[in-house]
């Protein structure tokens, strides 16, 4: 606990923020720990908003498995080991905003969120949430490569609200009114849908290319990336 004096403000009691990303691997079948990485001070305590979300779901993938920090850095673990990889720096935003709360300064919320949701792997890109906090329609959708971490693509809006599908042997994310190319994340249609934040709070299952279309929309009013 760390004082804050205020002048003519009674003295008050602020938590210390500074904390540590940890990933741990647990054994399915015995609940044993597996392994242990910790990444010291490059996280910090506190939720994603007044619900309080923390953190986001890991992924494994061939191998490997990629985390996403309380401050937005990615961490690529060896699967077997635990063994570091690669990592990427905290996010901008976020490690200001941490630095700032540790100084007793005023944090805006929205730049202070917990990433949250889940990470995903479709057409050999990582999604990641990015300075999502809770809200479903804020925040960005950014597109990793699996090899060294470096973003390939962003795109407004939460990516818990995508699902996978595959249109034409292609490998897309569908929301409600939008299709991505998940491998550069460009735009391959989108229908009026889109434009209503009423539609955004539901995700949907796509079965087939045949399906998410009749889903989201009739083709003629599609409108086509440029």
């Amino acid at each position: 606990i760390r004082d804050i004096g205020v002048t003519g403000v009674q003295t008050c009691a602020l938590p210390i923020l500074v904390a540590d990303d940890v990933v741990i691997a647990i054994d399915a079948a015995t609940g044993k720990t597996r392994w242990k990485q910790v990444f010291a001070g490059a996280g910090r305590n506190g939720g994603s908003g007044k619900r309080d979300i923390y953190g986001c779901t890991p992924i494994a993938n061939q191998g490997r498995v990629y985390a996403l920090g309380s401050c937005g850095a990615l961490y690529c673990l060896e699967l077997a080991t635990g063994k570091v990889l690669w990592q990427t720096p905290n996010e901008p935003a976020l490690e200001k905003a941490r630095q700032e709360a540790l100084t007793g300064k005023p944090t805006n919320s929205k730049s202070f969120g917990v990433p949250t949701g889940w990470l995903m792997i479709h057409g050999g890109v990582l999604i990641v949430p990015v300075q999502t906090g809770y809200n479903l329609v804020s925040g960005r959708t950014r597109g990793v490569g699996l090899a060294d971490g470096k973003t390939l693509w962003e795109h407004p809006g939460h990516p818990g609200l995508l699902t996978y599908a595959n249109l034409a042997g292609t490998p897309c994310l569908v929301k409600v009114g939008l299709c991505l190319d998940a491998k550069t994340g460009k735009m391959v249609w989108q229908t009026k849908l889109a434009e209503n934040k009423a539609n955004y709070y539901f995700t949907l299952l796509s079965l087939s290319a045949l399906a998410a279309a009749a889903s989201l929309g009739d083709a003629p009013e599609a409108e086509a990336a440029p």
